[in-house]
Parts: structure tokens; sequence; C-alpha cells
């Protein structure tokens, strides 16, 4: 039913406090779940939701999945909102709850109990047709005596027009009980994200689509983004709480085990669940929902960053309809909003195949000095797969060919050093126990490699190793004999300087095992004479 149509002592009260009656805060993120509840199956959602969204001009509902009609419930609420606060439309808010009732599965006892507990001046009752009716007032015996005073004929009209004229001396004690439950003055919006500042880079895709969905920069507030700081020298308790005050606060959790490993981001959360208005949940990539924990329902819907594409899509086209309806915000086009919204999600991709490949090769983003090995900042270590392809019998010429077997693309790579190791990893020494060489540097040409690619380089050097003469014990020919041992590996590091300009040693986790015994054996030489 149409409360407007069909309650007609409704325009006999325009002009007074009823007509711009306010809908407390809490009622709202209430009154999403009543809807949800309101419904058995998709069908009946599906249905509720199609007369509501008529009312509050909501787009049409093509969808049928439950998980989907439920992504439609609240930018529909935040539409409904809009009417009540900004053009006085009190009746629509009453209308959708007649639709609860009507066409979903609520109980008068229901829709009453919510009107009661959130301080709503109005009770509504069934009459003779079965037809849901609301009155003013907070006592059922008016109305009661109503439905009585029908039976003897009375037209539904002068009914209610009875009513209404009774119940006229409550209605200025009835609105002052509301007005101290209601806002009078409409809080500007503003959005606060809390999260672990080790999550800054998800953070920053994140207000970057913010910003291209046109929600000012100076209403949202994300603690490790240099534009949307808190003012310099606030404490961030004392700041967030003047927030609750002064601005209709949205929070968005941005939930991971960093989150949850942060004593800043628990305070948070403890101080901002229970009094902000508007509330959702964004879980990053490699955290799910049964990973949540303290005074957040793990069964509370949020959006996870690691759902299929068609259910991230959706839930994020939900959150930006709020957020639009919030900040009263002009629509953006389909098309410019599925280009910002893909490109958030490549985005977010690419950051959790990065963190993925650090976590694999055990770095951090500050960089990591492990056996005498500097990696760069910020960017994962190269692997190098290493093969000798030529060297000359007198050793003072090797060919390597180097393979870039990671999915870092190495530039200014323009030195390499090496030495001869025994299988414990100490330099050899030669049989008469004088040290081998120290390793050397060499340089050659900068060049750089990408990913599966390799290249060629030619490096002159010394003699690596200690050789003595000797005759073969069965020819008696005199032969140059390799003292290195049977077991041995060489170390290879390359010099490589990269994006800092800073110079960082990459060391070959791979050397071809064929390549080491290029480096043993006994090569004839000419006699000596």
């Amino acid at each position: 039913m149409a409360f407007i149509d069909d309650i007609p002592h409704y325009k006999e009260l325009e002009d007074d406090e009823y007509y711009f009656h306010s809908v407390p805060s809490q009622a709202w993120d209430e009154l999403e779940a009543l809807i949800q509840s309101s419904a058995e199956d998709a069908s009946e959602l599906k249905m509720i939701l199609i007369k509501i969204g008529y009312k509050v001009r909501y787009k049409t509902i093509t969808d049928f999945g439950y998980s989907w009609l439920l992504e439609h419930i609240s930018p529909i609420v935040s539409k409904l909102r809009k009417c009540v606060e900004e053009r006085g439309r009190f009746n629509i808010f009453m209308d959708c709850l007649a639709i609860l009732v009507d066409d979903g599965g609520k109980s008068i006892a229901e829709v009453n109990e919510y009107l009661e507990d959130n301080r709503i001046g109005y009770q509504g009752y069934h009459d003779r047709m079965g037809t849901y009716w609301f009155i003013i007032g907070e006592e059922m015996s008016d109305g009661e005596e109503a439905v009585s005073a029908s039976e003897s004929g009375k037209s539904d009209t002068e009914i209610v027009k009875e009513v209404s004229a009774q119940l006229r001396e409550k209605t200025e004690e009835i609105s002052n009980m509301s007005m101290d439950n209601m806002e009078i003055v409409s809080r500007p919006a503003k959005i606060f994200i809390s999260h672990s500042s080790n999550d800054v880079e998800y953070m920053r895709a994140f207000t970057d689509l913010l910003n291209r969905i046109q929600i000012p920069a100076g209403s949202i507030v994300c603690t490790s983004i240099e534009r949307h700081m808190i003012p310099n020298g606030e404490n961030i308790f004392d700041w967030l709480r003047r927030q609750f005050i002064d601005y209709d606060l949205h929070m968005i959790f941005a939930l991971s085990d960093n989150y949850y490993n942060s004593c800043v981001s628990l305070n948070e959360m403890g101080a901002a669940w229970v009094t902000a208005t508007h509330k959702d949940l964004l879980l990053l990539p490699g955290f799910k929902f049964d990973d949540i924990k303290g005074c957040i329902d793990k069964n509370t819907a949020g959006i996870s960053l690691d759902s299929e594409d068609k259910l991230l899509k959706a839930r994020l086209g939900g959150l930006k309809n709020s957020l639009i309806s919030e900040f009263h915000l002009n629509p953006i086009l389909d098309i410019d909003w599925e280009e910002y919204r893909d490109q958030f999600i490549r985005e977010v991709r690419e950051i959790a195949k990065s963190k993925r490949l650090a976590k694999n090769q055990g770095l951090s983003d500050v960089g990591l000095v492990e056996d005498n090995v500097v990696y760069p900042r910020r960017q994962p270590a190269p692997k190098f797969e290493i093969k000798i392809e030529r060297v000359s019998a007198a050793y003072s010429n090797l060919v390597l060919s180097i393979k870039n077997v990671s999915n870092v693309f190495v530039s200014g790579l323009k030195g390499i050093s090496f030495h001869i190791l025994d299988k414990l990893g100490e330099p050899y020494t030669y049989a008469d126990h004088t040290p081998m060489p120290v390793p050397r540097k060499f340089d050659f040409k900068e060049t750089s490699i990408a990913s599966g690619e390799q290249t060629l380089v030619a490096i002159d050097t010394p003699m690596l190793y200690r050789q003595k003469d000797t005759a073969n014990p069965v020819t008696g020919e005199e032969m140059r004999v390799a003292l290195v041992p049977k077991d041995f590996n060489f170390e290879f590091n390359f010099i490589c300087e990269d994006e800092y300009e800073e110079e960082y040693t990459f060391r070959a986790e791979t050397v071809i095992p064929s390549a080491n015994r290029l480096y043993r054996g006994i090569w004839k030489c000419k006699k000596v004479e």
C-alpha cells in the first residue's frame, strides 16, 4: 500500500512538525537488517526491493541471485535517507515499512517494535479489511476506538480525522520527545579508513579510486597517505572523537594480518565500530572473513579483494553508490566507473603478486642483508642461472651466459666477481697451503636483462689456480695439471646499479653442475724444451 494515498490524515498534517519528522541515525542501519530479514527467498526479496526502489527512484533491479540482491539494500536505504533528510519526505519512509508488512514477512509487532525502539511517533495496525495503516501516537487504544467507530458506518476518512483530532493535543509532546533523538542539522560526510601502515600500497590504490569518483580529498582520512593525513600535532583518538561529533562519519576497516598485529589499528576499531554512522569492511588480499576477530562479527558482509571478479565488482559498485548518495555527488558514467574499478582491481592484484613474491624470497620492503648479499629496497632480488660457454686452456678468458630466471627486470648490470670455494663454503688453498687468489671484481659493458632473457659476457682473467709440471706415469710426457680439488664450487657475484643509483650485489643462486666440471681435468701442452 502507499502510505500517502491510503492514510488521508497524513495530508492534513503536512504543515506540522511530522512532515519533516527525522529518522535517528541508528534507525537506518537497523532498517537494512529489517529489509533483509523480511524476505524468505530471493524472489520475495526482489519484489520488496523493486517496490521500495520505485519509491526512491532507484535503478531497475535485474539481478536475481540472493547474494546479488543483498548488494542493493544499502544503496536503496541511502537514497531513502536522502529523501527523508533533504526533502522532508518522511511519508516515503513509512511507505517502505508498509511494504515490509504487505509484501514481506514482517509482522505489525516487529515494525511497531522498530518504531518504538527508535522513538518514531507512529504505530501500525490492520483495519477490518486487512489493510496495514499507520496512526500518530504511542497508544493503540485510540486506534482501537477508531476501528470500533468504523463499524458504525463512518468512512475511513472520517475515522482518521476523528483520531487525528483526538491526538492533536499529544502531537507536541510526542514531537518534542522525538526531537531529543533526532539530528536537526545534517552533518557533512567524511570517510575514515582504519588500516595498518604496512598496507600503504593498497591504501594508495583505494584512495585513488575514491578520488576518481569525485570524493573530495578533504573528506577522506587515511593516515598513511600524505594528502589524507590527520593534522600535524593532533592526537589521533582525540581527533577521531571530534569527528564523530562534527561529521557523519563513514568508517572503512581495511582488515589484514598487519591490521590485527597493530595496536593502533585495534584501538581505532574499538573506538569506531559502535559509534560510526556507516561502516564497511575491506578485506585485503590474503585475509579471509574467518580471520576476523574482536568486536566485528565475522558474518558481517564486506568487500573481499580476493573475491571472484563478478562478486568483487558488484561489491565495489554497491560501495560506490552508497558514497555517491552520502556525499550528494553527481552519478558518474558507467563506462568511467568500469574503467576506474577495473584499474583498481588490477593494481590490487599487482601489489598482492609483488608481496607474495617478496615473501617467498624472504625479503622485506626495507631491504635485506643476508650472507653478505645486499638486496635493493622495495624490489625482490633477481636470480641468475650461469653457464660457462667457453674457457681457454690457460683460463685467461671465460665466456659466461647469464640468464635471468626471476620475475625481476635487472638493469645496470656492470660487473662480476668470483672465486673458488670448497664444499664447506671456505676458500680453497693450494696443495702447498698457500691461499688461492682473493675474489676479484671484473667490469664489463653495462647491460640489462629482462625476465627469461640471457646475455653473454666475456671476461679476461689471470689464472685462477697454480699449476706445476709433472710427467705422465705411462708415457713420460710432461703435462700441466690443474690442482683444483675434486669437490669445489664457484661463487659468482654480480654488481648492479639499481634505480636508486646505489651499488648492490646479487649472488647467483644457481650454477649449472656441468659448468663446474669444465674447471677440472688435465690439459696437454707443449713439451718443455
